[in-house]
């Protein structure tokens, strides 16, 4: 169990990140609202950067269900590439979302986020060391833009009562609810799971047992 701060926390709010679903506090379910323990976490990431390939999104139908990977490729490319591998060889790659299958020429990329999100069981964000704070060409933030990949698949998932799990990597610190745009700011308070890189393939595998008690068979 490792513990870290809210980045720009300024009081003695803390996030307790966990592998699997137990904090100091009792019984808490990872990716859910955890306020009434006085733990708190949170989430995110995805987008597409002028420059890069265009987001690629699965077009899933209303009876798949299964895990979304929401990660900006900017900030935890690789560790978002690790992840969906590992948990396609556990689950089925038909059963993990990503940016692994192409999105038909004309389509609104925003309704297909939607539908995608919109069949998953859980949300997973991977939030790296640059995910809070990566830029536009033109120096805004790309959280600050409203038609940023990143934050319409969280802002969807929110939406839905689904577990949204924050996965740090790269000993990312947790963001708090003011560094948010405000239809992010729940995600403050969401318990978090800390994928570290010497103990990569231990983390990984007690983020599958949770799941495992997730993802609808």
């Amino acid at each position: 169990m490792s513990r870290k701060r809210h980045s720009g926390d300024s009081g003695n709010t803390i996030r307790v990140s966990i592998q699997g679903n137990v904090s100091e506090h009792g019984q808490v379910a990872v990716g859910k609202d955890i306020t009434q323990t006085q733990v708190i976490g949170t989430a995110q990431a995805t987008e597409h950067v002028k420059g890069e390939r265009s987001r690629n999104l699965p077009t899933p139908t209303a009876s798949v269900a299964g895990i979304f990977i929401s990660y900006r490729r900017e900030d935890a490319e690789g560790q978002a590439g690790r992840l969906f591998e590992r948990l396609s060889e556990c689950f089925g790659s038909e059963r993990v979302f990503m940016d692994v299958t192409a999105i038909e020429p004309g389509k609104d990329f925003r309704k297909e986020i939607d539908r995608a999100v919109a069949v998953c069981d859980v949300f997973l964000a991977l939030i790296g060391k640059d995910w809070l704070t990566c830029k536009k060409p033109d120096g805004e933030r790309r959280l600050d833009d409203p038609k940023d990949f990143v934050r319409l698949e969280i802002a969807a998932a929110l939406k839905r009562n689904i577990a949204v799990i924050p996965i740090l990597v790269q000993n990312a610190a947790m963001p708090g609810p003011k560094d948010l745009p405000p239809e992010l700011e729940l995600l403050a308070y969401r318990n978090a799971v800390e994928l570290r890189h010497a103990r990569w393939e231990a983390d990984v595998q007690s983020l599958i047992e949770v799941l495992e008690r997730t993802v609808k068979q």
